[in-house]
């Protein structure tokens, strides 16, 4: 299991974002972790090895013709996610240790991708 908490620390470090994400207008902060991806298998290996998160599909911003597989992943499970990927994170070190570190209120889990 090490080496796949390797291989996505990688993918979140190259491809992802890592923060705490308002959605709307005075919104709370959200643990956050996403990485976009036109491979669709890649965003699935991401979601199987978090044990959790989905996926959401919607066309890549600069051409057209790909679509974009967004793998999300929020709440405690973000937080769960980054305290297992920290120790071999070195590109969004710092990023993980804050979400790792947040002691902010968990808000309900959000609305699906499709709505």
């Amino acid at each position: 299991m090490s080496i796949e908490l390797a291989w996505l620390a990688g993918i979140v470090g190259g491809e992802g974002y890592v923060g705490l994400m308002s959605h709307g207008r005075n919104a709370k902060k959200i643990p956050t972790i996403e990485i976009g991806m036109t491979c669709e298998n890649t965003g699935q290996k991401c979601k199987e090895i978090a044990g959790g998160g989905r996926i959401c599909k919607g066309r890549y911003l600069n051409n057209n013709s790909k679509m974009l597989h967004t793998f999300k992943i929020r709440n405690s499970h973000a937080i769960n996610l980054a305290k297992k990927i920290l120790p071999f994170s070195i590109t969004k070190h710092e990023e993980l240790t804050k979400i790792v570190t947040w002691a902010g209120e968990i808000p309900p889990p959000l609305r699906s991708c499709d709505g």
